[in-house]
């Protein structure tokens, strides 16, 4: 490509759930991948980016055709009902209460996850469930990782994994 990297490609199926990337050694032979990533045949690429997960994993970031988006999870650790990301800044900004998320299955601690695609560039988030309960605003700068933690002025604040 453009900057000097190799560029793979291969066929998928439309009703994935998940992919990972790999260098096809086991993890005991030194092998490396990444991340499981929520499949999103919309999806143009996937990148490496920096920072592993807590086992290793490598993060990766992805795009579309036509600009550049980012995956974000949340882990439903407080059990709503429905989870919307509402984001702003960048190109574009989404109405109240946002994006409806997609669910994307059940992490490690047994907590329903997310995900969803906002644009590059996005300066900030807010994650709510469409009926009241809501996240503070997020100064967004690249993490796309996020859970509830505690509470202030009757909002959620976050902590973020990745």
């Amino acid at each position: 490509n453009g900057y000097g990297q190799h560029n793979f490609s291969a066929d998928v199926p439309t009703n994935a759930s998940f992919i990972i990337f790999n260098n096809g050694s086991g993890v005991y032979d030194g092998g490396q991948q990444t991340v499981d990533i929520p499949y999103d045949n919309e999806v143009t690429g996937w990148y490496l980016v920096e920072g592993t997960d807590e086992s290793g994993k490598r993060f990766v970031d992805s795009w579309r055709e036509g600009g550049n988006t980012v995956t974000v999870i949340f882990s439903n650790n407080k059990g709503w009902g429905s989870v919307y990301i509402h984001y702003l800044g960048g190109s574009s900004s989404t109405e109240w209460p946002g994006t409806a998320m997609t669910s994307i299955g059940i992490n490690d601690y047994g907590e329903p996850q997310f995900s969803a695609q906002i644009p590059a560039g996005t300066t900030g988030i807010v994650f709510n469930d469409g009926n009241g309960s809501q996240t503070n605003n997020i100064d967004f700068s690249g993490q796309t990782g996020f859970y509830l933690t505690d509470q202030s002025y009757g909002k959620w604040n976050v902590g973020s994994w990745r």
